[in-house]
Formats: structure tokens, C-alpha cells, sequence
């Protein structure tokens, strides 16, 4: 009966050597599969913070775009501006340069326009001045009798006083104021 003692014993003894190889090797199985679970999970974690960076980035990348974008607008918009700032500000300069030479050019001088022997209604010569001529007695008026000074510093019209003849002074002389 020592044998069989022995063999229950030696069966016992490998049968416990089995059921703790067998549980060593579940544990190692589920060590595994947790491992393999950690180094999954770690691995989606990584991917998700790479997407994360990616999205950041092309985030980043259109915004600096946008920035960009709108400088130069901005820019494009104040030298538009300051274009028509300048051409406004030459467009001011030239006319008030046509507005000197009209001045200047208005306060020309067109001299006296009194004829020998004749009048004028006004001592103004400057540029645009209406002026009527008359002439003294005994004088009759050759040309029109009214002139205006113009931009070019002449006179419209010009009139002379010439002398009347014996004729026209013998006329005047003995006509009545009454029925001439």
C-alpha cells in the first residue's frame, strides 16, 4: 500500500503542478491580453492626440491664412485710400492754380480806352469792365460806343472821335434843340 500511497500521493502532487501551471498560464494569458488591451488603449490615445495636433495645426494654418488675408486687404484698402486722398488732394491744387490764373489773368489791365477828344463813363480797365464812349462837341464817334475789356488784356471794340464837318457843324450850330 505504499505504492499506492505514493501514486496518489506522486498523482496528487502532479495534478496541483498542473492546476498551478494552468493558472500560471491563464495569468500570463490575461497579463497579455491587458498588456495588449493598455498598449491599444495608449495606441488610440496616441492616434487621438495626433489628430488633435493635426486639427490644432490646419486650425492654426487657417488662421494665420485668414490673418494674412485680411493684412493685405487692409493694406490694399489704406493705399486705395491714400490714392484717393492724393489724387483729391492734386485735383484741389489744380484748381486752385486755375483759380489764381483765372484771377490773375481777370485782373489784366486793358488800359484806358478814352479816344482823343472823347469820354468814358467809368476810370475801371481791369478784365470784364463795360465801358460807354462818348465824344466831346464837335466830335462824332467812328466805331461802337460800348466796349468791354477782355481776358487778353484788349479791348472788344474801338472807337475814334474825328471832327464833324463843316456840313454837320453848320447843322448843329443852328439847330433848335426843339425840332432837331
Amino acid at each position: 500500500m505504499k505504492n499506492a500511497n505514493y501514486i496518489i500521493t506522486t498523482t496528487t502532487t502532479t495534478i496541483i503542478i498542473i492546476i498551478i501551471i494552468i493558472i500560471i498560464i491563464i495569468i500570463i494569458i490575461i497579463i497579455i491580453i491587458i498588456i495588449i488591451i493598455i498598449v491599444f488603449v495608449v495606441v488610440i490615445i496616441i492616434i487621438i492626440i495626433i489628430i488633435i495636433i493635426i486639427i490644432i495645426i490646419i486650425i492654426i494654418i487657417v488662421v494665420v491664412v485668414v490673418v494674412i488675408i485680411i493684412v493685405v486687404v487692409v493694406v490694399v484698402i489704406i493705399i486705395i485710400i491714400i490714392i484717393i486722398i492724393i489724387t483729391i488732394i492734386i485735383i484741389i491744387i489744380i484748381i486752385i492754380i486755375i483759380i489764381i490764373i483765372i484771377i490773375f489773368n481777370n485782373s489784366s489791365d486793358c488800359g484806358d480806352p478814352t479816344p482823343d477828344h472823347g469820354t468814358v463813363n467809368t476810370t475801371e480797365t481791369t478784365y470784364g469792365t463795360v465801358v460807354k464812349i462818348s465824344c466831346n462837341h464837335g466830335y462824332v464817334l467812328s466805331g461802337t460806343s460800348i466796349t468791354k475789356c477782355n481776358a487778353d488784356s484788349a479791348w472788344s471794340e474801338s472807337a475814334t472821335c474825328n471832327p464833324y464837318g463843316k456840313e454837320v457843324l453848320y447843322m448843329i450850330q443852328s439847330c433848335n434843340r426843339s425840332d432837331c
